[in-house]
Order: structure tokens, then sequence, then C-alpha cells
């Protein structure tokens, strides 16, 4: 009964494994995304008048909404997946559980383990189990924060404007006209 046990929870995690490791980058792309549509709609909200001067509601609109439909995708796909995880688990606990029921029912019969002792197992064995799922669902959601870690360090690592060599160049060009431009006033 345990191989039987050992066996369905070593196939459990590697599918946990490779759930994760698809998951991950679904939920980067979402941050991206989201920063993106965010970052439109503050620019389009805060340049509302010229927006309205060119007459380009229309298009500000179609742009927000094609941003708002990959995020909708994205949460879709997500969805999918963790349904997917979900379903796998539901499933596996259904396999160890019919497996261990027929070990253990062949092993009572043959009088070779007591109904008090597979008893015991079983619910010894719900201790075992349980954690697994509840990795499940909790490493979703580590994965998700783990992606958002990522995303947040990518932005962290985003040269600042004041170290790029043009702005700098600029800033001293600018520098350098001011007194002249003072001269001529």
């Amino acid at each position: 009964m345990t191989t039987v046990t050992v066996v369905a929870l070593a196939i459990f995690g590697g599918v946990l494994f490779r759930a994760f490791a698809v998951l991950r980058p679904i939920f980067r792309d979402r941050a991206r995304v989201y920063g993106e549509v965010s970052g439109r709609l503050t620019e389009s909200l805060g340049g509302v008048r010229v927006v309205k001067g060119y007459h380009a509601e229309a298009r500000e609109a179609g742009v927000f909404a094609g941003g708002v439909r990959r995020i909708l995708d994205n949460v879709f796909q997500t969805l999918a997946t963790t349904s997917a995880l979900s379903l796998a688990s539901t499933v596996l606990l259904g396999l160890v559980g019919a497996g261990v029921m027929y070990v253990g029912a062949r092993e009572i019969l043959a009088f070779r383990m007591t109904v008090g002792s597979f008893f015991t197992y079983t619910v010894l064995l719900g201790f075992l189990v349980g954690p697994f799922f509840q990795i499940a669902t909790i490493g979703s959601q580590l994965t998700e924060a783990l992606a958002g870690l990522e995303r947040t360090r990518e932005l962290l690592g985003e040269k600042a404007e004041e170290d790029d060599p043009r702005r700098q160049l600029e800033q001293l060009t600018a520098r350098h006209r001011r007194p002249v431009l003072g001269m001529l006033g």
C-alpha cells in the first residue's frame, strides 16, 4: 500500500513541478500587460485634452479594450491551468484511495492485515497526502508571488533616466545654453 502511495505522490510531485513551470510565465505576462494597460490609461486620462483635440477617443478606447482583452485572456489561461492542477490532485486522491483500498482489502482477505490496522493506515495516509493537496493550492499562489517578484526586480533593474548618456548630454548642453540666453534677454 505504501508503494502505491509513494509512486502516486511522486507522479503528482512531477505534475506540480511542471504546472508551476507553466504558470510562472503566465503570471509574469499578466503583470507586464497590466502595467502596459494601466500606464496607457494613465497617459490617456492625463492627456485627455490632447486626445479630444485630435478626436482620438475611439482609437484610445480600442487600444484600452485590446489591453483589457489580453488581461482577460491571461486570467482565463491562469484559471484553466489552476483548474487542471486541481483536477489532477482530485484524480490522484481518488486513485490513491482506490489503490490503497484494493491492496488493503486483499491483505485483509488474506489475513495478513486486520481491519483496525487498515483503518489506522488509512488515517495516517490522510495525514501524509493532505499536505500535497495544500501544496497545489499554496504553490500556485507562491508561483504568482515569485512571478511578481521577478517583475519587480526587472523594473528595479531598469536604468534611471538620469543615468542615460543621451539625457546627460542634453542636460549638459542645456546648462551651457542658459547663460547665453540670459545675456540676450
